[in-house]
């Protein structure tokens, strides 16, 4: 059975039983009653549910897709003269494509020159643009401008990094026209002065707290809190949402080393996406910034911003150098439109300076730093993160 916008929930799930889960995660209790799948679920399709969630259908549609098994792909995008790829935060997604278009008819307008998006979200996954990166060498077939949050595209792709190394691609912003960033931004050194790469926001890490499932402990406030022995098999981490996930990692392990990484396997209690942490939470659940706003007055759990910071994976941009078109673009992605976009509509801090991110004067960013990544082979450190987390956790049991 193919799945589309006019499938209803209760063909969906006749067909691929796995999806119940996720729409039990989406909220629609009722697919674990028989009774109301059969009635409800017989006339309410992809497009209603996608309406009533507030979502956009086609990214339900690849949802539901993958709940199912099946093969997720890229949606086509049209040629232009200039291409913008990547991947973008789902919860933003569908407002930053449209300010996308609205900017590509002016651009247009202004200088008879077209823009493609192939900016898919970001559960989709990376594998598609590797696969295309893969392919080719040099500029040939490049995109013109790259998207995404994470260290992985940016840090691990040979074909991206030996382009960088030549002067071919970096940040079309940098030096004197970049934007000199907002308080907390310029306090953690998130821009990179160096100028290969650009950064338009940021995805923090922080804490939901279930106050019931504490057991006489303390709230944590800190990350050493997080990692002490007392919260052995009570956080849920979000392994699944590999761009935060992997930044979590390396700062750990800069932080605590070898002995941090041991310790928040030990203490992990499960495995789930942000979307599943936020209906059944454990004790602490250490997840993107933007989940904190399903958080009910009254509810027992509670957001915690952590003492050191938040930890913070970037949203990186690259371009090709040289070309006045990509130039303005990026500085559209890099401007305030997309800022306010990333900040006020998804709690994704934006770096520009003309953004109010509307933080707690406390709040404060925890990041690697330039330095620090610059000395780094980064694939090998995340490898290598990995591979002491994953032994730790796989002594528990999980």
């Amino acid at each position: 059975m193919e799945i589309s916008k006019n499938s209803t929930f209760l063909d969906i799930v006749t067909a691929y039983p796995g999806t119940r889960e996720y729409f039990r995660e989406l909220g629609f209790a009722g697919v674990s009653d028989e009774g109301s799948l059969a009635g409800v679920g017989s006339t309410l399709t992809v497009e209603t549910a996608a309406m009533l969630k507030g979502m956009d259908s086609l990214d339900l549609v690849q949802g539901i897709r993958r709940a199912a098994g099946m093969e997720i792909t890229p949606e086509e995008s049209t040629q232009g003269d200039y291409q913008v790829t990547g991947l973008l935060p789902c919860p933003v997604r569908i407002p930053l494509l449209e300010a996308c278009e609205a900017f590509g008819e002016e651009f247009r307008g202004r200088t008879g020159r077209g823009i493609s998006y192939n900016l898919q979200a970001a559960y989709v996954g990376l594998d598609w643009l590797k696969e295309d990166l893969d392919r080719g060498a040099g500029l040939e077939g490049l995109p013109d401008v790259f998207l995404s949050a994470g260290f992985d595209l940016f840090f691990h792709n040979s074909r991206l990094t030996q382009l960088l190394d030549r002067g071919a691609v970096g940040n079309p912003l940098a030096g004197q026209e970049q934007d000199p960033g907002n308080e907390e931004t310029r306090r953690a050194g998130i821009l990179d002065t160096r100028g290969r790469y650009g950064v338009i926001g940021v995805v923090p890490a922080v804490f939901m707290v279930n106050t019931e499932l504490l057991d006489g402990r303390d709230v944590p406030r800190s990350w050493e809190d997080v990692l002490s022995p007392e919260f052995a098999d009570s956080v849920s981490l979000p392994v699944g949402d590999f761009d935060l996930f992997n930044g979590l990692l390396l700062n750990i392990y800069k932080l605590y080393g070898d002995s941090g990484l041991q310790a928040l396997g030990r203490n992990m209690q499960s495995s789930m996406h942000p979307a599943q942490m936020v209906k059944s939470p454990p004790a602490v659940t250490i997840l993107p910034y933007f989940f904190t706003r399903t958080i009910q007055p009254g509810s027992p759990v509670q957001a915690v911003w952590p003492r050191e910071g938040a930890i913070v994976t970037p949203i990186f941009m690259l371009g090709t150098l040289g070309d006045p078109g990509v130039k303005g673009i990026c500085e559209f992605l890099a401007g305030r439109t997309v800022g306010e976009i990333l900040s006020h509509r998804g709690r994704f801090p934006s770096t520009h300076s003309g953004v109010d991110n509307r933080l707690e004067s406390g709040d404060r960013f925890l990041w690697l730093g330039w330095d620090y990544l610059y000395s780094q082979d980064v694939g090998a450190l995340t490898r290598h993160a990995e591979g002491v987390f994953y032994a730790a956790a796989r002594e528990t049991g999980v």
